[in-house]
């Protein structure tokens, strides 16, 4: 039988209201458990500690996050745990159905993402992964947001999961006009407009798209990204932060989406961009493994590879034809019915159930 679905709580580790992936899970949860509460680091550590750089920063917001938890006089229905966030809630509350949820993986990051003398990769690998498998293994129930996804925690942490692939809101994220979409956001030049959304950072490719700005400095580079990068060239146009419901302008407005990413488990950004007939050129991620679409290139993570694809993408002036098969494929519908599914099995394996 179907247990009611009540209020929940998801352990993530940060509650910002940003477009980023595990951000992006969170606000399209909530449409499906509507008294959802959000647990960050800023809801559990004091300013003092809210952001330290040390090799147990996101293991000390999670063992934060568990002692929130112990402290609640009303215990939550559900308990949602991203990536390590779950490692240190006590055997005492395995009575709560818990998923846990697959963003990536941590060892997989660390082994495609950063070369062995970058100070993140031993803290992924050995640190970071060693929690997320606790975690994942604490959880009744693990959810995967793509088949790469899956594969790689069955491989790097011999767990099982399921895969439920997120929404992509295409009332919001659809074609477009160029011309308007440009009057909206301001940009009056007749450049072309590559565009770039995503943390500055190795791991997404922040130095490829830099070599690529100065490779085509008669292209407008407009990069969403926060926080915002110290130097850049004179042709790269730096937008800190832009509402998600706003992003639509950008995809409709650009030529072409980069997506230079060494390593992700999903990839919102790509779809989003796609849903807008946006063409994207990407490196082998995420769900490009398992999607292919009229406008999106997927291409070798090499510099050379990206310039050489770049300059046929803006010269053909070709764009995508994506829209209704991302709207078919990647439906709230869909989402809802995968999380719906594994909230009753969860609840069933914890014995908590009507």
């Amino acid at each position: 039988m179907k247990k009611k679905l009540g209020n929940a709580v998801l352990f993530n580790l940060s509650n910002r209201s940003i477009p980023g992936g595990t951000e992006s899970f969170a606000r399209v949860l909530g449409k499906i458990v509507p008294d959802l509460r959000v647990v960050g680091r800023e809801d559990v550590l004091s300013d003092g500690l809210r952001f330290p750089q040390t090799m147990l920063n996101d293991v000390a917001v999670a063992k934060a996050q568990a002692e929130w938890l112990e402290n609640q006089s009303v215990k939550p229905s559900f308990l949602f745990t991203s990536g390590l966030h779950g490692w240190a809630v006590p055997s005492t509350l395995t009575n709560i159905p818990t998923i846990g949820v697959l963003h990536g993986s941590f060892f997989r990051l660390a082994d495609v993402a950063y070369p062995a003398w970058h100070p993140l990769y031993w803290r992924m690998k050995l640190v970071y992964s060693h929690f997320e498998k606790k975690s994942l293994a604490n959880a009744h129930v693990r959810v995967s947001n793509s088949p790469l996804t899956q594969k790689n925690n069955e491989i790097d942490y011999q767990l099982d999961s399921r895969v439920v692939e997120l929404p992509i809101d295409t009332t919001i994220f659809s074609p477009g006009s160029k011309t308007i979409a440009r009057k909206k956001i301001g940009f009056a030049d007749s450049k072309k407009i590559v565009l770039f959304v995503g943390n500055p950072t190795y791991s997404k490719g922040w130095d490829i798209v830099q070599m690529l700005a100065r490779e085509f400095p008669e292209v407008a580079f407009m990069c969403i990204c926060y926080p915002a990068p110290l130097s850049t060239d004179k042709n790269m146009i730096i937008i800190p932060s832009v509402p998600h419901e706003k992003l639509v302008n950008y995809y409709r407005s650009a030529d072409v989406l980069v997506f230079p990413s060494r390593y992700e488990g999903f990839g919102f950004v790509l779809l989003e961009a796609l849903a807008s007939n946006c063409p994207v050129i990407s490196s082998r991620v995420g769900i490009v493994n398992n999607f292919t679409g009229e406008g999106l290139h997927v291409i070798p993570h090499h510099p050379d590879a990206f310039v050489v694809k770049l300059r046929e993408v803006l010269k053909s002036n070709s764009g995508a034809n994506t829209h209704r098969v991302i709207r078919e494929r990647f439906s709230f519908n869909h989402f809802s019915r995968g999380i719906r599914e594994a909230m009753n099995d969860a609840a069933q394996r914890a014995g908590d159930y009507e």
